[in-house]
Order: structure tokens, then sequence, then C-alpha cells
């Protein structure tokens, strides 16, 4: 609060005995993207645009840049941290993607779903849109080149999948299962408005049981608040950008 322009007290961030800052321009840009900043975030090394967890190189494959380790890896692999990664985006998406994945091209939806599934990398809590890279090309919401199917992948590791706002309620009613996963679109889930009130069916379609970020976040927090070690989570609300980005 303010009294004549005194402050009564300082805030909580003034207070903290260690700050860091990070800057989120590219090694090649000045204008960043949602891949690099994100990672400049989870690794304290800038990277080039588009790319999240690598230093650029001639290498010719996306996926095989010399990577950088980042935080979230580093805090499995030091202290046996659990890594919870909540979105209102694509759960494949620059910003959730960047907590964990190393690629030159952050449109390697399939890569970076692939190397979810590696112990290493691997978040304990997922919930997101993005289903369309988990589901075999067969299925009429893929995306996918092949024919795996990574819900039953995930499932075959311990997780327990949901894809409604119902069925994530009831998995974290009572003992919160100890992996979860949820993917509540194909794509970027819908955002607040259509999924809370106008509830249209045009822009809805089928997902028309999608929760917010809020119920999301506290799943994600139910799962990972028992770890005796700790835990790391991501809470990203992307509509905001996802609707600003036609006015680019």
């Amino acid at each position: 609060g303010l009294t004549e322009g005194k402050y009564h007290g300082l805030l909580e961030m003034d207070r903290m005995d260690y700050r860091g800052l990070v800057t989120t321009s590219g090694m090649d840009a000045l204008a960043t993207d949602s891949a690099n900043s994100m990672s400049a975030y989870m690794c304290g090394h800038k990277s080039s645009v588009n790319a999240m967890g690598v230093y650029e190189s001639s290498e010719a494959d996306p996926n095989n840049h010399p990577r950088v380790e980042t935080m979230a890896e580093l805090l499995k692999r030091t202290r046996g941290m659990e890594i919870g990664v909540v979105t209102t985006a694509e759960i494949q998406d620059a910003t959730p993607a960047a907590v964990f994945a190393h690629t030159r091209r952050r449109s390697e939806y399939q890569e970076i779903m692939d190397q979810s599934l590696r112990e290493e990398q691997q978040p304990t809590v997922y919930l997101g849109g993005g289903l369309a890279s988990l589901l075999p090309q067969s299925h009429e919401d893929s995306s996918r080149d092949d024919d795996r199917d990574l819900v039953k992948e995930f499932a075959d590791q311990g997780f327990t999948h949901v894809s409604t706002s119902s069925e994530l309620t009831r998995a974290v009613r009572g003992k919160a299962p100890e992996k979860l996963l949820g993917t509540f679109h194909p794509e970027n889930m819908n955002v607040y408005l259509d999924r809370k009130h106008d509830k249209k069916p045009e822009a809805l379609g089928k997902w028309d049981d999608q929760p917010t970020l809020m119920e999301m976040t506290e799943a994600a927090l139910a799962v990972l608040e028992d770890s005796e070690d700790g835990f790391f989570l991501m809470v990203e609300g992307a509509s905001i950008d996802k609707m600003e980005h036609p006015l680019d």
C-alpha cells in the first residue's frame, strides 16, 4: 500500500535472499520467439530463434545439435525432484517443450514427444492440449506420420491419462496418481470464454469438457506436493499469446 507517495513496506520480491536476471533475446536476433526465450529461462544460456535446449551448429538434423541441460533435467538429476508442465497450448509448444526438450526446430512435435518418454527428461505431470501428436496416424485426430500410440506408451510407463475436465477431477480425487498425463484437445485448448461461458458447439466441437488453467494447476499440485524431494512446476497461460498472433 501507499500513503502520500510513501510505501508501507517492501514487496516479497524485494525481500528475497537470491535474485536472478534473465535476458531472452536470441543469440542470432534481438527479437526473440517463445522457443529460445523460454530456453533462456530454463538453461541460463541463449539459443537461436526457433531453438530450445541446444547450441546451434551446422548439423542438418534439427534434433542432433549440441545440447544444454535444462533446469528441469538438472533438478531431476541432482535432487530427484518431480517436474510438472501445465499449459493451455499444445504440450509440445515452445514454452512447455523448452522445460525438457532439445531441438533446433520448435516444430519437431513428434521428436519432442519422443523425448518426453525418456526418464531423464520426462515430466511427472503433463497437462494441456496437443493430443494429435500422441495418436497413431490411423486416428482421425492424429498429426503423426507413424503408427505409434504414445497414450499407450505413457500408460506403460505408469501414467494415468485423462482427456476431459471430469476425468481430471476424478483422477486426483482422494489419492492422486503418481504420474498424470492430460490432453484435452488435439491442438491448443480453447480460450476460457469458449470453454466456460459461450460453449458454442461450432467452437468446441466434441471437446466440450476442457478444464481451466486453475483446475489443471490444482491437479498438478495434487500429484506433485507429496514429493519428498520437492518439485518444479511450470504453468503457462498461453491463450493470450495465441489470440494475439493473428494481429502480428
